[in-house]
């Protein structure tokens, strides 16, 4: 036992003059074959590698590897490499790359000082136990730490939107965040706005319109902030999903963007109060931002172009449909009925059947106007009645 001690502490003692050597030979393999460690500045990595071969010298020595929650050093080098945008597979290639370094010069002092066969074996056991446990402590680490960074983010993210859209009053305070979060300066962005109150739901929303931003290839930052999700994007988004409602405001210089998170929350406002879905924007609107806020007129609108038609329930519903799909249809009969589809005398006899109940002729502009008034903002803002015990059927 006392030979095999000797031993051991006679390669210990030669490990240790060699580890300013072990510690270069590593820096060199790290920075020839792995560009991401070259932002870690030499003495940071110097400093790493010496720790580890410290604590590697202490297990040899004693035979005992900590636990992964004893590793204090994994855990604090992988955390500084996370934050030095260091992937983590690069840092467990690291790693290795040290415990190699350390593991060839341990085989060339047990060569040249022909110590037992028998005790390497012992000795490279407990190496790679160790390695173990230092890469469980490092996972553990950069996912805590990834985590750390994330939150961080959002939190950056949502304060940043959030200054935006209250209006930037330090515009030179603002640059820096602003390229920090990937976004130009210079360029123009669209503000987004959406509510939403269920939070799993909004950040489902978040993720797919920054999904789109990227396969479009734009820019665009979003976060959720309470019940609203805010964002600014280069890029308007696409066809989302019809269950949401997402306000895209006009395109702005990023600083100005108070302003198009404005319109943004008018265009939503105006579109929730019609029941629309998806992306919307003012221009999309168009008349329809006015209407959908003019009390009085539909009020008028209602009465002379719903309320004759609610009295025939079912049948004043087809009534309706049908008006919506000739509107559509650019008032092409043979193309509004296949579109529903019908016979076109079917559809014939229902906009007779309008005219009648109405006293609103079908050829007249003010009809057209106020009746796609009517259909797209009163009818959608109302709740839509229910059916009566009138039978009324066509004939």
């Amino acid at each position: 036992m006392s030979g095999t001690t000797g031993s051991r502490d006679a390669l210990l003692h030669a490990f240790n003059g060699r580890a300013s050597t072990v510690t270069k030979t590593v820096i060199g393999r790290l920075y020839d074959n792995m560009p991401s460690y070259r932002v870690v500045p030499r003495e940071q990595l110097a400093e790493s590698i010496g720790q580890i071969i410290a604590i590697v010298a202490e297990v040899v020595r004693s035979g005992i590897v900590p636990a992964p929650d004893d590793i204090v050093q994994a855990r604090t080098s992988a955390a500084a490499r996370a934050q030095q945008d260091v992937p983590v597979q690069d840092i467990m290639r690291a790693f290795r790359f040290t415990i190699g370094g350390i593991h060839e010069s341990l085989l060339q002092l047990v060569s040249d000082q022909e110590i037992p066969a028998a005790e390497m074996v012992l000795v490279t056991d407990t190496l790679w136990r160790f390695s173990d446990a230092y890469t469980t402590s490092q996972i553990t680490a950069f996912q805590t730490a990834v985590i750390d960074r994330a939150l961080h983010r959002a939190r950056r993210t949502q304060q940043f939107l959030r200054d935006l859209a209250d209006g930037v009053e330090d515009e030179a305070g603002m640059q820096r965040p602003a390229r920090e979060l990937g976004l130009r300066t210079d360029g123009t962005y669209a503000a987004v706005r959406a509510r939403i109150d269920d939070g799993d739901e909004a950040d489902r929303l978040r993720l797919e319109l920054e999904q789109d931003a990227i396969r479009r290839g734009g820019s665009a930052l979003y976060a959720v902030t309470g019940s609203e999700l805010l964002g600014v994007t280069d890029t308007r988004p696409g066809i989302i999903g019809s269950a949401h409602l997402v306000g895209v405001g006009d395109y702005v210089g990023l600083l100005d963007a108070a302003a198009s998170f404005r319109s943004a929350e008018v265009a939503r406002n105006a579109a929730a109060l019609i029941g629309m879905t998806g992306v919307v924007s003012a221009v999309d609107l168009g008349w329809k931002m006015a209407a959908a806020h003019a009390g009085d007129a539909n009020a008028i609108l209602a009465e002379r172009y719903l309320e004759p038609l609610r009295r025939y329930g079912t049948f004043g519903r087809m009534i309706e449909d049908t008006l919506r799909a000739y509107l559509a249809a650019d008032r092409s009969i043979p193309k509004a009925a296949r579109s529903m589809p019908v016979h076109v005398n079917t559809l014939r006899y229902r906009l007779r059947r309008f005219e009648e109940l109405t006293g609103r002729p079908l050829d007249a502009t003010a009809t057209i106007v106020e009746l796609s008034w009517a259909l797209e903002i009163t009818a959608r803002m109302e709740t839509r009645w229910s059916d009566v015990t009138v039978a009324v059927h066509d004939r």
